[in-house]
């Protein structure tokens, strides 16, 4: 009875560690890419970033333009590795109406490239308010206003911006506008509008920190919205409450605010609605909403990606389409609400035109009711859960795949100064490959992806990097082992992964079934001979090269054993080495039904005549890929061992 209990307990113990490698290998990037397997181009700022804000703005191939306190800086990667660019200071060295004798703080709290111009719109904010004015990225430029700008340079002129908010720059036909939010200022918090017609937020009932801005557009301009994405402090839950609540706000672009005794110059069109990241059925949720990305089809916006937290640290990718929360604020009703709700419906754009009495009945209400009673709920629930990585930042690249549609890759930063390369697909979301860009543990301020350079560029305090996304060449020789990384840039073109000229890709499976045999040279040392002392401990080692496969090594005799893991290999100690251990040892890699040999080689007894090696050295070097992780593979090592003591 008890020998049966016990046997009970191991095999749960057994599946239970075998679940928590599974999981652990889905959590985990497929590969780590260190900064020597990839190409990476480093530029220094000439100023420390004080304030850790920092925005960049992509600026034509090679070149990126960074927002940094009170400078900006033009940057091309194009030139030699390691060009230091000087920064473009503000063409104003004092502040307005401010001591003669004190120069100016200047902040860029906004910053926009011009369609079809060497130009930017830029915005910098002082203690007296905020100028505006157009840019041209050469040290001489100045900057000085247009008339495009005029009516944005008025309207904004007595505001304090802050630095790191959203916003959205549009220019169509002469009427210029800018939204920008406030999170934190003397100001009302909220979205503005600036320009023709400024429109400002009504004060908001908790504190608001916005993370994510974006216009859609319609068929007309009355359908035309602004969709802001933040999080508010929750204070009205007990002990046991989330401390944030996330949401999603619309506003009408066409809006230009009340008449005179109602709501003048303020927002008619405002409503908000609850986000809800997480699984309904088991009632887990994210309640932090991190950061935003936009996703546009056929130059609409028709999908945001979402990061959240939740109170344990756990980290979560969410989807919400635009058609769900258009629908929220269409159908639902409104919170707190009791009354029959007026025609058309308050907060719609279609309320902003009509007769005089029936359009003070639609402010009022929307003004004393602006929230939904339905939640927005994410597509399919989270598209990825990380309980091992803590994300910080998002952001997108739609693929063209060799369909009609796209493959969606995230790139999501981590608190260490890593980044991860997430595919989205039908059954989650997939780790391809992990990024090092910094030395040492990094904080990551802002980071944007090149679509057409497929290259990303992240900004530290002191520096910005250029990492090319594009490591087809490290995922190994083999077509398998090209197939098996699922990227959607890299495909086997006959002879070698590569980006162009594709033939063979399966990003959504890994299904390396339709690979030809193998007929190239051998990607291991076969055979190499090693002689160690007798009684004498020795390591075997075998380069890790993907995380998600399964690692064993093979002994004389036929026996086999799991890896005993580190960080770019998995080891096998040999505990006393003798007669009886001589022999060929072999270790292979098995994922989704693909097995290779890693290394193989040869033990002796070293002998008169015969040399030792040290015992760091391995049986040989994989000639593929040197990028890898650890693999948790040692916990069914443990439970191995486990297994034998309770049955003894």
């Amino acid at each position: 009875m008890l020998l049966h209990m016990r046997m009970t307990l191991t095999i749960a113990f057994v599946l239970f560690l075998a679940k928590l490698v599974e999981t652990h290998r889905a959590e985990s990037p497929r590969l780590a890419f260190t900064d020597k397997d990839t190409r990476l181009r480093r530029i220094a700022l000439q100023h420390v970033i004080q304030n850790n804000h920092i925005r960049l703005v992509e600026d034509g191939k090679e070149r990126v333009i960074v927002a940094a306190d009170q400078y900006l800086y033009s940057l091309d990667f194009d030139k030699e590795h390691g060009t230091t660019v000087a920064p473009l200071q503000s063409s104003r060295s004092r502040c307005e109406g401010g001591p003669t004798d004190k120069p100016c703080a200047l902040n860029i709290t906004v910053l926009h490239k011009r369609n079809g111009t060497n130009q930017v719109l830029m915005c910098e904010t002082s203690e007296t308010g905020t100028t505006c004015c157009n840019r041209e990225l050469s040290p001489s430029a100045e900057c000085s206003p247009s008339n495009s700008l005029k009516d944005i340079a008025s309207t904004i002129k007595e505001y304090r911006l802050s630095t790191g908010e959203p916003s959205v720059f549009t220019e169509s036909s002469g009427r210029d506008y800018l939204y920008v939010t406030q999170s934190s200022t003397e100001n009302s918090i909220g979205i503005y509008k600036f320009g023709p017609k400024q429109v400002r937020p009504t004060a908001p009932e908790n504190e608001p920190k916005y993370l994510g801005l974006a216009a859609f557009t319609g068929t007309n301009k009355m359908e035309d919205k602004l969709y802001a994405f933040f999080k508010e402090r929750n204070t009205a839950g007990g002990l046991e409450s989330d401390m944030w609540t996330p949401f999603v706000a619309q506003v009408c672009m066409e809006d230009e605010g009340g008449p005179k005794n109602k709501l003048q110059y303020q927002w008619t069109s405002l409503l908000k609605a609850r986000l809800f990241c997480g699984d309904k059925a088991s009632r887990r949720h994210f309640s932090e909403l991190v950061d935003v990305a936009f996703h546009h089809e056929n130059g609409t916006l028709s999908r945001v990606y979402a990061l959240f937290h939740n109170e344990w640290g756990v980290s979560a990718v969410c989807i919400f389409s635009i058609d769900a929360i258009s629908k929220v604020f269409q159908t639902s009703s409104f919170k707190g609400n009791k009354e029959t709700v007026p025609s058309p419906r308050p907060g719609a754009c279609e309320q902003l035109r009509g007769s005089a009495d029936d359009l003070l009945k639609r402010l009022s209400f929307v003004q004393n009711h602006p929230e939904m009673d339905d939640r927005v709920f994410s597509m399919n629930g989270p598209l990825l859960v990380s309980h091992h990585h803590k994300y910080t930042h998002i952001r997108l690249h739609a693929v063209p795949n060799q369909r009609s549609d796209r493959h969606i890759l995230l790139y999501l930063s981590l608190e260490s100064g890593k980044i991860h390369k997430v595919l989205e697909n039908k059954t989650g979301g997939f780790i391809i490959a992990e990024y090092r860009p910094f030395g040492d543990k990094t904080h990551i301020l802002d980071m944007i992806v090149h679509s057409a350079e497929r290259k990303l560029y992240v900004s530290s305090s002191v520096e910005v990097v250029q990492v090319d996304l594009q490591s087809c060449d490290k995922y190994g020789q083999r077509c398998e082992d090209c197939l098996l990384a699922r990227d959607p840039y890299c495909g086997w073109n006959t002879t070698h992964c590569a980006d162009k000229s594709l033939i063979l890709q399966d990003v959504e499976k890994g299904n390396h079934s339709n690979c030809p045999s193998w007929t190239g040279h051998k990607v291991y040392e076969q055979d190499k001979t090693h002689a160690v002392p007798l009684q004498s401990r020795h390591f075997l080692r075998c380069p890790i090269t993907s995380r998600h496969a399964e690692y064993t090594w093979h002994l004389p005799g036929n026996a086999t054993t799991a890896c005993l893991t580190k960080e770019h290999q998995c080891d096998l100690l040999i505990d006393g080495m003798g007669p009886e251990k001589e022999g060929v040892y072999k270790c292979t890699a098995e994922e989704l039904g693909y097995t290779r040999t890693v290394v193989v080689g040869r033990l002796l007894v070293e002998r008169k005549g015969t040399q030792a090696v040290p015992a760091s050295a391995g049986l040989g070097r994989y000639g593929g890929s040197s990028a890898g992780w650890l693999v948790a593979i040692s916990l069914l090592h443990l439970a191995a061992i486990f297994v034998v003591q309770s049955t003894a």
